[in-house]
């Protein structure tokens, strides 16, 4: 699992790469713009290439054989084609790893509940009717253009306005900030949270920040959801000023309530008073209300989605037939045992590739040619200390480990070898599995002897 996860993250942060130098090429297109090639990076990492890769496979085999022909790029396969387990046989290893699992877990399960009690714990709050924030929220709807309805409430224990909410959507605004405004920079300043409204703002930002808790433990999430606050404000102040607020007075509103903004943000709520706001002042007044709105570049979003989505399943669609194994979920969620067989054999295979290093090429007679030898002796040909005797006895975890030595040259070497691992007892969903000298892994659901005909593994 951890080689899969890095895996992963790696593939992700490749792409994530792309992206920041795709929104360096187009960072005139605007800020809303590069925050959709941002929160397509944010989501790649939900997105694993190999579940798609599964999805393409599973697609080709409802149609028949012949439907396609085998054109897969081979490193491209090796890449998106899902990984198998490899269980290191050493305990201690184990053990790590799962302390690893332990710690990622936990932490996620801890910043996500404490960021969760913070989102839903809604300000005090009370609806003042006669304040003339109702009457400008109600014109600057219509304006705006929002098809779902914003209420306007005020509380004493915020300092700035906030949109709270991701069903219901609440504009706060502290008690008395109404009476410290002039009606142009109210008027801008609801309109920012209007906006927020209308970007549906609160539910990209707690996706991304969801996101970040999971891989908490990784920095570049964390960076890249500073890039989406950041392209998330000036979107928005575009859009204020696209809608008609004098920049001078959206200015001087955002100072003003920025000398009483004491709080720290949270995910999933917009306020005014986020982001730097030297950039953004500059920005701002830079901006006039016949500033157009940007399109996103059709073609270039839609080749980043296809990469996300569509390249993993044409990969597993038109991979070779047992690329991915006749199974490759069961093997994925093998039972300890048997993946700890599995790692087994790996080692037996690491340890065939010394042996040949250390004894001029043959490959060695008997599994017990690989054990530690005994006291007082040196590794020799007839015992190389590459393998523990736990393995080389032939019983390992309720399997049985049956290796078979090749015909020799004409040196006494042996030319190949072959190792079956089947279970002791057969039970139902029992794998049985072959590996020889070419270092493939092959595995059966068969109650028979693994063969080297079978699927391949790795």
């Amino acid at each position: 699992m951890m080689f899969a996860l890095g895996k992963h993250l790696l593939e992700s942060t490749i792409f994530a790469l792309f992206v920041g130098v795709v929104t360096l090429v187009f960072r005139r297109r605007g800020p809303a713009t590069r925050y959709m090639f941002w929160l397509l990076a944010a989501a790649k990492f939900l997105l694993p290439a190999e579940i798609f890769s599964l999805l393409g496979s599973r697609l080709a085999q409802l149609l028949p054989a012949s439907h396609v022909s085998h054109a897969v790029p081979v490193l491209l396969l090796r890449w998106v084609a899902p990984s198998t387990i490899s269980v290191p046989p050493h305990t201690a290893n184990t053990n790590v790893l799962n302390l690893l699992l332990l710690v990622w877990f936990f932490g996620c399960a801890v910043m996500l509940i404490s960021w969760l009690r913070t989102l839903w714990r809604a300000p005090d709050f009370s609806e003042s009717r006669d304040d003339p924030s109702q009457e400008t929220l109600q014109r600057l709807e219509q304006r705006v253009g929002l098809r779902q309805a914003v209420k306007l409430r005020f509380s004493d224990s915020i300092a700035e306005p906030l949109l709270f909410g991701l069903r219901k959507p609440i504009i706060m605004l502290p008690v008395g900030l109404s009476g410290k405004l002039s009606s142009g920079e109210l008027e801008s300043v609801i309109l920012h949270e209007l906006a927020h409204a209308k970007r549906r703002d609160n539910w990209t930002a707690a996706f991304s920040h969801g996101v970040t808790c999971i891989f908490w433990f990784y920095p570049l999430l964390w960076w890249i959801e500073q890039q989406l606050h950041r392209e998330r404000e000036l979107a928005c102040d575009e859009m204020v000023v696209r809608y008609g607020a004098a920049p001078g007075d959206y200015v001087a509103g955002i100072l003003k309530v920025c000398r009483l903004q004491l709080s720290e943000s949270v995910a999933g709520t917009s306020g005014v008073c986020r982001s730097n706001l030297k950039n953004r002042m500059e920005a701002i007044m830079s901006l006039s209300a016949q500033t157009t709105a940007t399109p996103t570049p059709k073609t270039l979003m839609g080749g980043l989605v296809a990469a996300v989505f569509l390249v993993p399943i044409l990969v597993g669609f038109f991979a070779p037939v047992g690329a991915y194994g006749q199974n490759q979920l069961a093997i994925a969620t093998l039972p300890s045992d048997q993946a700890s067989a599995i790692g087994c054999l790996r080692s037996i295979i690491t340890a065939e590739k010394f042996y040949r290093k250390l004894y001029q090429g043959g490959w060695s007679p008997s599994l017990v040619s690989l054990g530690v030898p005994r006291k007082g002796m040196q590794p020799s040909a007839s015992a190389a200390d590459l393998l523990d005797n736990s393995l080389t006895s032939g019983t390992r975890r309720g399997y049985i480990f049956t290796y078979t030595a090749g015909p020799k040259d004409l040196r006494g070497k042996t030319t190949k070898y072959s190792v079956t691992v089947r279970p002791i007892t057969w039970r139902k969903g029992d794998h049985s599995f072959f590996a020889d000298q070419t270092g493939i892994i092959r595995w059966t659901d068969k109650n028979r002897a693994p063969r080297a005909t079978d699927a391949p593994i790795n």
